[in-house]
């Protein structure tokens, strides 16, 4: 996550209490220890506030040349604002003294967060990606997403994550015991967005569903909104952003009749059921052919049923198991990047470069963190 510690913060502390001063320098000495040793986060401070330092008594030397430390050159970060420039829209972190409020820009929403919500060194672990299954998603997002969107754009930064899930629906009763509680880490809640066809508007009932109570905890007003974000994907499944010509070597079939598909209307990429390919969701009739369908389903279905009939397409499913297609996916490009960035490069489908773009994007900027130093 990127913090930044404004001049403004310093100045209020110099004028406060004996007592907001202790906590000020254990808050500080938690992001040393947290953000630069450990480099779980990125922190900026000005060199405007240096002076400030100096004249703080009641900080140690060591707290003061740890501080002074982060605005060297080593660090990589002197020049903050062509970073926040590259990588945005993004969030940033502003520690404040008193101010617990939300301001967003143009590309740039700021999180003004009292110092004292991070007195306690739980409060600094590495962000936590909360997906719905921690057996494939959460693994596709830090180590292709992120890792793509690093090695594109040539970011030195590292980053790191701590790894939460739901499964399914249940991704929703995470967030709401995370919205009532106080003072966690920051939280990137990411889901599918469920949207079955072109046809629907809006999410799926369950993204809906998390929309809704990601709402509620914005209202509340509890420093947990301010430490989280709710990222809800434009497709379907994360499998659909898996660029078409991947399927080619592992069902030729499959990805033969999804391209014609796809020829007939190019945003179904976005909606279609990877897993489960087109069937009849009308159990009830058997129906095994397409020519013997009636169109009578009023199910999400119905959609692909009409575009494959209209084409000729018979029913038809990928041959990889519903859990096999995220985890082949994995294998084949995790210690692979340079090859998952050529095969984005290559898809026909501009949309797919813009969403692993963004996707990759946001994940980034909220992992980002130091390289572990020490001082």
């Amino acid at each position: 996550m990127i913090l930044k510690l404004d001049k403004e913060l310093f100045e209020k502390i110099i004028l406060s209490t004996p007592s907001e001063k202790e906590d000020f320098e254990h808050f500080l000495n938690n992001l040393v220890i947290t953000c630069i040793q450990e480099g779980k986060h990125l922190v900026s401070i000005s060199k405007n506030i240096l002076p400030i330092i100096e004249k703080m008594e009641f900080l140690s030397d060591p707290i003061k040349k740890k501080l002074m430390a982060i605005t060297s050159p080593k660090y990589g970060i002197s020049n903050f604002q062509s970073l926040i420039e590259f990588i945005q829209p993004t969030d940033i972190i502003i520690i404040t003294k008193d101010d617990l409020t939300i301001d967003e820009s143009e590309n740039i929403v700021y999180r003004y967060i009292p110092y004292k919500y991070f007195l306690d060194s739980s409060h600094w672990q590495k962000t936590s990606i909360v997906g719905e299954h921690i057996s494939n998603d959460i693994k596709v997002y830090k180590n292709l997403f992120t890792k793509y969107y690093q090695t594109v754009h040539k970011l030195k930064f590292p980053y790191y994550f701590d790894n939460r899930h739901g499964g399914g629906s249940p991704i929703k009763e995470v967030l709401e015991d995370f919205c009532q509680e106080e003072d966690k880490s920051f939280h990137l809640f990411l889901v599918d967005g469920d949207r079955e066809s072109p046809q629907k508007s809006g999410m799926g009932s369950t993204a809906k569903g998390i929309n809704n109570s990601y709402k509620k905890c914005q209202q509340s007003k509890k420093v947990n909104h301010y430490k989280s974000k709710l990222k809800i994907l434009e497709v379907k499944e994360l499998e659909n952003l898996i660029p078409i010509h991947w399927f080619e070597e592992k069902d030729n079939e499959f990805y033969k009749t999804y391209r014609l598909l796809l020829s007939e209307d190019i945003s179904i990429f976005k909606f279609f059921d990877i897993k489960k390919g087109v069937y009849c969701a009308n159990s009830s009739k058997n129906i095994k052919k397409i020519e013997e369908c009636d169109l009578e389903c009023n199910k999400p279905m119905k959609y692909y049923c009409e575009k494959a009939k209209k084409m000729k397409i018979d029913f038809f499913k990928i041959n990889l198991s519903e859990n096999k297609i995220l985890e082949t996916f994995l294998n084949d490009f995790e210690d692979n990047i340079d090859d998952l960035v050529k095969l984005i490069d290559d898809c026909n489908i501009e949309e797919v470069k813009i969403l692993w773009n963004n996707l990759g994007r946001v994940l980034y900027s909220w992992g980002i963190g130091f390289e572990k130093q020490r001082i």
